[in-house]
């Protein structure tokens, strides 16, 4: 009798350490449904490597938009700018992909970056802003908005060219 309790509890154990599997909460189609919208905040250091010393205020708008409901990838803009002079920015377009619990960037003008290590809610998405190889280019910590002010100035649907608003290449590695 004793025998047989020992391996029923062998046996539960087992059970019970497989279904206690670690795994990510979100599937890729349900970040791609989180993070479909528009996210402002700052990337620190970031204007001033890549811009110089005169944008260490700045700040970023992120707008992502899903091709559809089943989607994990989409369109996306970046727009870098003064918040005291809405003259001065900087404006991407990318493409995005939501694959294997990173986000991949896919910017019009060659950058490519992947957003890593990144926490998202309906409310905020943190993480780490990367090239490919890894150099870190940026932390994130950005917050939802429905605030998008730039279409009174962008006609994003009437451009002549996909690439009019690609914006010249970064050097990240400043």
């Amino acid at each position: 009798m004793k025998r047989l309790t020992t391996l029923l509890t062998i046996a539960c154990i087992g059970l019970l350490s497989m279904t206690m599997v670690s795994c990510d909460p979100y599937d890729d189609y349900d970040v791609t449904s989180i993070l479909h919208g528009t996210w402002h905040g700052s990337l620190g250091q970031y204007y001033v490597n890549i811009y110089g010393q005169d944008y260490a205020e700045w700040e970023t708008e992120f707008r992502f938009n899903a091709y559809n409901d089943g989607s994990t990838s989409g369109e996306g803009i970046e727009i870098d700018y003064n918040p005291n002079s809405w003259q001065s920015y900087e404006y991407y377009d990318f493409t995005w992909e939501v694959a294997n619990g990173n986000i991949y960037l896919d910017y019009y003008n060659g950058d490519r970056l992947v957003i890593r290590d990144y926490n998202l809610s309906d409310s905020w998405l943190s993480g780490r802003l990367e090239t490919l190889d890894g150099y870190v280019v940026a932390n994130l910590n950005l917050d939802r908005t429905s605030y998008w002010p730039w279409d009174s100035y962008y006609a994003k649907g009437t451009r002549a060219t996909k690439d009019m608003h690609a914006g010249e290449k970064r050097n990240f590695n400043k």
